[in-house]
């Protein structure tokens, strides 16, 4: 499989028992091209809770609640402490599904598939300075990031 994302692994090998690591390999395209997985959690704007919907996104995305999202849709996350954990749940309960994993982790500096979002560049403008920041001793890493959320936050509740 090439460019393979474990969704749609999973779901064939849902479909076709036979698959396994002996039957079907997964490797990054030629180039070594990586291959995200494209899910994404979103707070719809019309919703009347907004704080308590973003409060949610960040439970299921950071610490344990990223491991148990994982876990329970087979998938990887942004978090890399929740991954690593991951890959040793992975390991012991789906072995067949790793090595798909590991092609949406490795070779990260060339993407492929990324659909960027309706404010791609106006979240960039309000993240990267901050990681700059961070990266160069100005602010440190926490800071840096609530600094970031807080300008990103701002970009996409603006209409």
């Amino acid at each position: 499989m090439l460019q393979a994302h474990s969704p749609a692994f999973m779901w064939m090998k849902a479909k076709g028992p036979w698959m396994s690591k002996d039957t079907v390999g997964a490797a990054q395209m030629p180039g070594n091209w990586s291959t995200p997985n494209s899910h994404a959690l979103l707070i719809s704007s019309s919703t009347k809770y907004p704080d308590i919907a973003w409060d949610f996104v960040k439970m299921a995305t950071g610490g344990h609640g990223a491991f148990e999202l994982g876990s329970t849709l087979n998938v990887l996350t942004g978090s890399m402490s929740a991954n690593k954990r991951l890959f040793a749940h992975f390991e012991k309960n789906i072995p067949d599904a790793v090595a798909v994993m590991r092609t949406q982790v490795e070779h990260l500096d060339k993407l492929v598939g990324n659909w960027p979002a309706a404010k791609d560049a106006a979240i960039k403008e309000a993240f990267f300075p901050e990681l700059q920041n961070a990266l160069l001793g100005r602010k440190s890493a926490q800071e840096a990031l609530d600094a970031a959320e807080k300008k990103v936050n701002r970009v996409l509740t603006r209409r």
